[in-house]
């Protein structure tokens, strides 16, 4: 019994594990969408400083001016990326919406366990006690009896011809049978509930790993939403880039028969344009934390 409410402690630790990561899913979904509404932001100011630059009236005429640089396609691209970015969002909230369903299921069931399990002990308690009075009540009757039939045996062999003697053994052997039957009954409901037990720890440890699972899967979406995240803010910083260049080289923009602006100017010496820094180095790659492992998953190991 102490080995399955060690169990059951152990589940307990598993799902305190698991709302620490609800906690952090939270965060970084928060985090996700701040950085969803300031690519917003950055859209609106870039389309606001490009029209103040080219003296451009209205939206239409910028949109119009647009559509002929890669600029464009670089902001669709940045909606695009915005639009698949919210996407994993609500993606990601409906999987934890639905990791929470599941979790509060667990604990449902761990505490539906607990009660059985108590009144399972509970069970097992009065039956090792019947049992016990019982055994001791049946070794005393058997030894009365015993005693009582030897001495009726002797009383018998001097008096064969009482035949109350006779049917008073045949009595004395026939609850000596129901006695045992009682005995091999109490012992079968004993190996009963030991078997019950048994599945219940079963059923336990099976939810906690497919909990421990379920909690990879999530994790590992988080990391490749962080990876595009990354990217779009690297493009961003690029389109920007680019945009800060052509403007201050005019002779770059006078191009006719190519759909595309000419690439940007790289740095050297004799210019004055300064690139941002770290503007031609990659970024580093995302931050990858290690799985929280549970009791039940260092078991399996």
């Amino acid at each position: 019994m102490v080995y399955y409410q060690e169990s059951i402690s152990t589940m307990e630790k598993a799902l305190k594990e698991t709302e620490l990561t609800h906690m952090k899913l939270e965060e970084e979904i928060a985090r996700l969408r701040k950085d969803c509404v300031s690519l917003l932001i950055d859209k609106e100011l870039l389309e606001t400083a490009l029209q103040e630059l080219h003296g451009l009236n209205d939206t239409e005429t910028l949109i119009t001016w647009l559509e002929t640089k890669e600029i464009h396609l670089s902001l669709l691209t940045s909606e695009k990326k915005i639009s698949e970015l919210q996407d994993q969002i609500e993606n990601l909230l409906l999987i934890k919406k639905t990791f929470d369903e599941k979790e509060q299921s667990l604990k449902n069931e761990i505490k539906a366990l607990t009660i059985k399990l108590r009144i399972t002990d509970k069970e097992k308690e009065e039956a090792f006690t019947t049992f016990d009075i019982l055994s001791t009540y049946f070794s005393d009757k058997n030894i009365a009896l015993k005693t009582e039939l030897k001495e009726k045996e002797e009383y018998w062999l001097n008096n064969p011809s009482d035949e109350s003697l006779v049917q008073q053994m045949k009595k004395l052997r026939e609850e000596n049978i129901h006695l045992k039957n009682i005995n091999e009954e109490a012992t079968k409901l004993n190996l009963h509930k030991d078997q019950q037990l048994r599945i219940l720890q079963r059923q336990c440890e099976q939810k906690d790993v497919e909990n421990w699972l379920l909690k990879l899967k999530l994790e590992r979406k988080i990391k490749v939403a962080e990876a595009e995240a990354s990217q779009l803010r690297r493009r961003l910083m690029l389109a920007e880039t680019n945009k800060d260049l052509h403007s201050n080289d005019p002779v770059n923009w006078q191009w006719q028969n190519d759909s595309y602006p000419p690439l940007p100017i790289p740095y050297c010496s004799s210019t004055s344009i300064m690139p941002p820094p770290f503007a031609y180095f990659p970024l580093p790659p995302p931050f990858i934390s290690k799985p929280v492992m549970t009791s039940s998953n260092q078991g399996q190991e």
